[in-house]
């Protein structure tokens, strides 16, 4: 995954965090999610199907735990969610 950075006018950035808070996700997984509906899936590639697989993440709710805020560390989080798997 790729990192990207944007900007939004202040009235959007609210409508995509309150719709994060209300599904929750993350505000990311809500961008990517408008994004992928615009784009579809042409020039996913072959990654395509472990995306799919994977789309489960930042689904659910956590404890936030020693790598709190989980919000900046996620890839920690991540790592060591996956490191005996």
């Amino acid at each position: 995954m790729r990192r990207a950075q944007i900007q939004f006018e202040e009235s959007l950035y609210k409508a995509v965090r309150r719709r994060a808070f209300e599904r929750h996700v993350s505000v990311s997984a809500v961008v990517r999610e408008a994004v992928r509906s615009q784009v579809g899936e042409y020039g996913l590639g072959r990654d395509t199907a472990k995306r799919r697989k994977l789309s489960f993440i930042s689904s659910f709710s956590s404890r936030q735990g020693r790598l709190k805020p989980v919000s900046e560390r996620h890839d920690e989080a991540l790592a060591e969610v996956l490191k005996d798997w």
